[in-house]
């Protein structure tokens, strides 16, 4: 345990001083830290320190989307509803499935293998849009269109990461129960965020001072995600929905101190995990592998975007001819700016080790960064 705290702390440090030179240089600091953890992995420069997936899903990862749903703008969210359901449900089947055909035709994966692939590929991981957002203007609502999916769009995608791997584990599938599955998480994962997020918000309007606020806000995320985890709900989901809900309440009824203090808290913390966690994503590169498997990684690059050229284009004029027009070049947006990070590497580790695919998990690993 002291010397795995003692790697933390030096990916820190080094984390620490590659994102202020990057803020110093105006550059995206999560860019920058992936970067140099690659740089330094091909150098040898730094023992391996592992990423815990598990850590990653359960502790990170709620600290980092209660953060942004927290700082998210209901109104906004609730004016572009209909383009944020429909990328963030159906259209992560379809990316799905347009990326497993094309990544299956042109890598030769088996397709239940290649199907896992594209649910990897499919999540759009909330911490990387929303970084990308701050350090660039773009329209108000397609920023909320696009935070709004990436919000909503994590847990679909990381329940279709654990059926797909059953799938591909146990050979079969069965429809109906894959839907159910999908059903069951998003229904849950959405009562239980609203249940904690109306709780949560009650208690924050009642405590006594800001510290007992921030500590009170502290555990209904994690009870909210820990108890949606246990009852088959997405944790994701219901973290976002009690995100909303509370940063809705605090901004409508708060005294101004309480709303900051709150604020700031958050935002502190999830910038010290970004910095620990982008630099451990570049850590978890195997530079042997980037070569070796060069040429399917840049086919599945290809897959990934064809996958979200279906999507976007497909869901988007099936909305235009319901009347819900979004502009073309806003589209091409959404297509080319649908990032990858911690998350999408975390589900990969997370992966049974058992998988039938030979190197393919190697490949899974670079290919879901690149």
């Amino acid at each position: 345990m002291l010397e795995y705290l003692e790697q933390l702390l030096l990916v820190l440090s080094i984390g620490t001083a590659v994102a202020i030179a990057a803020k110093r240089v105006n550059l995206p600091y999560n860019v920058a830290l992936v970067v140099v953890g690659l740089l330094l992995v091909l150098m040898n420069a730094l023992p391996a320190t592992p990423m815990e997936p598990n850590v990653v899903l359960m502790v990170f990862l709620p600290i980092l989307v209660f953060q942004g749903a927290l700082s998210a703008d209901d109104v906004s969210l609730r004016q572009a509803a209909r383009p944020i359901l429909v990328l963030a449900i159906p259209g992560v089947v379809l990316s799905l499935l347009a990326t497993a055909t094309v990544a299956s035709f042109e890598i030769g994966l088996p397709f239940s293998v290649a199907l896992l692939l594209g649910a990897v590929l499919a999540i759009t991981d909330t911490v990387s849009v929303l970084l990308a957002f701050r350090s660039v203007r773009v329209p108000h609502r397609l920023a909320a269109i696009m935070e709004g999916e990436s919000l909503f769009n994590d847990g679909t995608a990381l329940v279709l990461v654990s059926v797909a791997a059953t799938v591909v584990m146990t050979g079969a599938a069965d429809p109906a129960e894959l839907v159910r599955m999908l059903v069951v998480a998003i229904v849950v994962g959405a009562l239980f965020g609203t249940a904690f997020g109306t709780l949560g918000a009650a208690i924050l309007g009642r405590a006594p001072d800001e510290l007992t606020a921030i500590l009170a806000s502290l555990v209904a995320v994690f009870a909210t995600s820990l108890l949606s985890e246990h009852f088959g709900g997405s944790s994701v989901i219901a973290v976002v929905v009690a995100g909303v809900l509370i940063g809705h309440e605090m901004r409508a009824r708060l005294e101004p101190s309480r709303v900051l203090a709150l604020q700031s808290f958050w935002e502190i913390a999830a910038f010290v995990i970004n910095v620990g966690l982008f630099m451990l994503v570049g850590l978890q590169l195997r530079s042997e592998l980037l070569f070796s498997e060069a040429w399917p990684i840049l086919l599945a690059v290809v897959a990934l975007h064809v996958g979200r050229a279906v999507t976007v284009y497909g869901c988007f004029g099936a909305l235009h001819l319901s009347g819900d027009r979004v502009s073309w070049r806003w589209q091409h947006v959404m297509v080319f700016g649908n990032v990858k990070g911690a998350l999408s590497m975390a589900a990969v580790l997370a992966l049974p080790q058992g998988i039938p695919t030979g190197n393919g998990r190697g490949r899974f690993v670079s290919a879901s960064r690149w």
